[in-house]
């Protein structure tokens, strides 16, 4: 009885970590990967990019996880032995959050790649007449007005999934952290440089 009173106490836990919006933000994007034929064409059409993307951010994640049950093993000390497993299976919590948390926002910024290709070509081109236009000042009011405390929600769960776990591994391998977060920054900037 005791397992089943920890495994709710542990699942009421991390519905907390992972906000409302994040969850719904997802199934949106799942609804419209199954239902618009052209956001999956544009990730079709780019899955040579997608998957080392993807790849990538399951490399964090599994290092990630694999720091967290290191620190913890190292310097918080499970008291009884039984909750070392309560470590693994924490391990393994952070490992499939972080993951999808990762595609989660990745899959956000591929659906705002995608809607400049969904416009159709004369919308396109007076959107961009009208973009040379703006000031360098109008540009980032607009950006600003475009970040909600709903997109902003998304980053979340990545917040705590993987940035946190990566200030945990900082604690026993600097190098690995510093190796993951350039790696972590450069598959999107391949991905905008071979998507040209």
């Amino acid at each position: 009885m005791t397992n089943d009173k920890t495994l709710q106490l542990a699942w009421r836990t991390l519905r907390r970590l992972v906000p409302h919006h994040a969850r719904e933000r997802a199934r949106e994007l799942a609804e419209r990967y199954q239902y618009d034929d052209e956001f999956r064409e544009y990730v079709a059409t780019r899955t040579w990019l997608v998957l080392p993307t993807g790849f990538v951010f399951v490399l964090v994640s599994t290092v990630c996880a694999i720091g967290t049950v290191i620190f913890i093993g190292r310097y918080v000390r499970p008291p009884a032995p039984f909750l070392g497993f309560a470590v693994l299976l924490l391990g393994i919590a952070v490992w499939l959050a972080g993951i999808a948390a990762q595609l989660l926002v990745y899959f956000s910024w591929l659906e705002h790649r995608a809607l400049p290709h969904l416009v159709p070509p004369a919308r396109r081109e007076a959107r961009r007449a009208s973009f040379d236009r703006r000031s360098a000042a109008a540009l980032l009011r607009d950006i600003l007005s475009r970040i909600s405390a709903r997109s902003l929600s998304l980053w979340i769960p990545v917040a705590v999934f993987v940035l946190v776990p990566l200030g945990m591994l900082a604690f026993t391998s600097p190098k690995a952290v510093v190796f993951l977060v350039g790696i972590g920054i450069l598959a999107p900037v391949l991905y905008i440089f071979f998507d040209r």
